[in-house]
């Protein structure tokens, strides 16, 4: 029983890693007032891939680098500034 314990641990850390980015790319598009097809269609990914990232539907381990520099540039940051765990814009 004590497997379960650390898997239902192990999905909830990889839920939180993911909304965390998924919660980072919100707040960043948000801030500079662009809709989510606007920076789906500047990064050139889809529009439901990037809603999934943001709603933390895909494990952020999923998204290749390559990806996360096309949001960055599609929200017009760093991808230093995605990456940030620390709030932007305050």
């Amino acid at each position: 029983m004590s497997f379960s314990i650390f898997a239902d641990s192990d999905e909830t850390s990889r839920k939180s890693r993911s909304t965390s980015l998924g919660d980072r790319i919100h707040k960043l598009r948000v801030q500079r007032k662009l809709t989510l097809r606007e920076v789906a269609d500047k990064a050139g990914i889809s529009f439901g891939y990037l809603d999934d990232i943001e709603l933390g539907h895909v494990d952020v381990q999923a998204v290749t680098p390559r990806e996360l520099q096309l949001i960055a540039h599609g929200l017009g940051v760093s991808l230093d500034a995605l990456r940030s765990k620390q709030e932007h814009g305050k």
